[in-house]
């Protein structure tokens, strides 16, 4: 028995189970990695982004509380100067606040200047007084002062402002003023106490700031107006600016600008009316977070190498019993032997599969052996089932036959297709006998024409062309009369003029020709296609796809019928059996 190797029912191309599985672990390895990958690199970026907030905000406050204890140190100073007392009665208030003043310009160097306005706004006291004073100095023309009557009786801290009190001296300088209505204060009542301090520390703490590596702080006040700027010229300029109104109004915190490139802190200061603005840049962070994606690509190139390394290893432990127990297979396929058997072990599945298959190879050795011993019987049962179905069709027109003649009172006639009929059975049972002569099968035949031709009342002729040669040859019975019998039927029966059945049997060497021709009505093309294809009952055909297949069974596929015919002229039925001599069983 031979085996086949089954196609497979997809049209794709087949792939090894190793390669598969080596694709589909590293393909899933690094899909998940790539998803770790995303969620780190989206947390790197927030914790990167939170760090540079937090570290801007503590950086911002940093300067503000700076800048507060300073401020809240100059307003000490102040206090110190109008709630002081005169212990020392050899001087008068004036000359001893004098003293005061210079004794304190002496021991802060970052205050430039004291100065004292009466209610008219007329300088009556400076330090230091050794200095040359400007003449017709008016408080009313000093922008500090105008901004310190919005605030009677509290501090007032101006912008910085270039410094107009002495000739030929130009500081920058942040005024520190106040309006002084005290009793006890030793300064005249309804005056003004104004303290020049130097802007440059501020401006030298504050340029010292960075945020990142380009971040940088600046100072506003309450009219959204900028103090301080490291970067002042520029902006005078034009070529810098600062979103101040996206600043304005805007309470302390940590923001990021609209645009996504900055993150903005803002810190108010406690003693004054100003605000501490930090900008952070998030191009700084990018360089932080480039460094860890090239890390992160780093490690994502040695992952990918040891996943590719893993998911071969476990492919091949996987797939390599698999891979052997196909060997096997493919080996039982080539070379029929099913005395091959699978040893494979390892994988609970695999033993599994290849018990399996050694089962299988057992099964089938059992099933050959036993389809051997029943094809010979079955073979004897199919042609005993055609044969009686081809026995009771003729019978039935016979004997349809002899009652048409007795109903016609045609005694002799009836005699003579009994006689011939009794000659029919006795060639048909041929003493259980399937193979009979040639010499048997035409007598067969002219005994059927005999019956036929008197039912018909001589509406046909036939004739025999036989080598003399082939009457000792064999041949399966009754193979001519139901070719016979469908040419009478479907080709004669509905004819006008006479018909004429020519039976012919030819030595053609290895074979033998026996052939049925008639001049009936003939068949379509449709018809004549399909007719070995029709069961053995009803429409044209009747009988012969039987005797087709009963040559077949017994001789081979390279025997049977052929047919040749044309409407109108007739059908030639070519029937090729083998060439066998003698008596033969089979």
């Amino acid at each position: 028995m031979m085996f086949k190797r089954m196609k497979p029912l997809y049209k794709g191309k087949t792939r090894s189970l190793h390669s598969v599985l080596s694709i589909y672990i590293s393909l899933f390895a690094l899909a998940a990695m790539i998803f770790s990958g995303m969620i780190l690199y989206n947390k790197f970026v927030t914790v990167l982004r939170e760090n540079a907030m937090t570290s801007s905000v503590q950086l911002v406050e940093q300067v503000a509380n700076t800048i507060n204890t300073y401020i809240k140190d100059m307003t000490e100073i102040s206090d110190y100067i109008l709630y002081h007392r005169n212990t020392n009665y050899t001087y008068n208030k004036k000359d001893y606040m004098l003293i005061l003043l210079d004794t304190v310009l002496k021991l802060r160097n970052d205050i430039v200047s004291f100065s004292v306005y009466d209610s008219a706004g007329d300088l009556i006291m400076v330090a230091p007084f050794n200095n040359k004073i400007k003449q017709n100095i008016k408080i009313d023309d000093q922008s500090w002062y105008k901004n310190m009557k919005k605030y009677h009786g509290y501090y007032n801290f101006s912008p910085p402002h270039v410094q107009n009190l002495f000739e030929n001296q130009y500081i920058w300088v942040v005024t520190l003023s106040i309006y002084v209505n005290l009793p006890e204060s030793m300064l005249p009542a309804h005056s003004v106490l104004a303290m020049d301090v130097d802007f440059s520390s501020i401006d030298e703490y504050c340029s010292n700031v960075t945020i990142g590596k380009r971040g940088y702080v600046f100072i506003m006040d309450e009219n959204n107006n900028i103090i301080y700027h490291p970067q002042q010229q520029m902006l005078y300029a034009g070529i810098k600016q600062e979103d101040i109104d996206f600043i304005a109004d805007k309470k302390d915190g940590a923001y990021v600008h609209p645009n996504g490139n900055n993150i903005l802190v803002i810190s108010s200061l406690k003693y004054t009316n100003w605000k501490v603005v930090g900008i952070t840049y998030m191009s700084d962070m990018l360089e932080a977070r480039d460094d860890a994606i090239e890390f992160l690509l780093i490690m994502f190139g040695i992952a990918c190498i040891l996943i590719i390394c893993i998911s071969m290893f476990v492919s091949i432990k996987i797939s390599k019993p698999l891979a052997s127990l196909n060997d096997v297979m493919d080996n039982v396929v080539s070379t029929n032997n099913l005395d091959i058997r699978s040893n494979e072990t390892g994988f609970y599945e695999v033993e599994r599969l290849s018990q399996s298959f050694n089962h299988m190879i057992n099964t089938i050795e059992k099933l050959m052996e036993k389809i051997k011993n029943e094809e010979q019987e079955l073979r004897k049962t199919e042609l005993k089932a055609l044969q009686a179905q081809i026995n009771p069709h003729f019978l039935y027109n016979t004997l349809d036959s002899i009652l048409w003649m007795c109903e016609q009172k045609d005694g002799p006639g009836a005699v003579k297709m009994v006689t011939a009929l009794a000659t029919l059975f006795r060639i048909a049972i041929s003493k259980g006998k399937e193979i009979i002569t040639i010499g048997d099968e035409i007598a067969h035949a002219k005994s059927y024409l005999t019956i036929q031709q008197i039912r018909y009342r001589n509406q046909f002729e036939y004739t025999f062309d036989v080598d003399e040669n082939l009457l000792s040859y064999s041949c399966l019975k009754i193979t001519l009369q139901p070719i016979i019998e469908n040419a009478i039927y479907h080709g004669i029966d509905r004819m006008v003029d006479k018909g004429l059945i020519e039976i012919k049997v030819k030595d053609m060497g290895e074979k033998i020709l026996m052939q049925v021709i008639d001049n009936g009505l003939g068949m379509p093309e449709e018809v004549l296609e399909s007719i070995l294809s029709y069961e053995s009952s009803g429409g044209h055909g009747i009988g012969v796809k039987n005797v087709n297949d009963r040559i077949q069974i017994y001789f081979g596929k390279d025997y049977g019928l052929q047919i040749e015919s044309e409407l109108d002229i007739g059908t030639c039925v070519n029937i090729w059996i083998p060439k066998i001599e003698g008596d033969v069983n089979i």
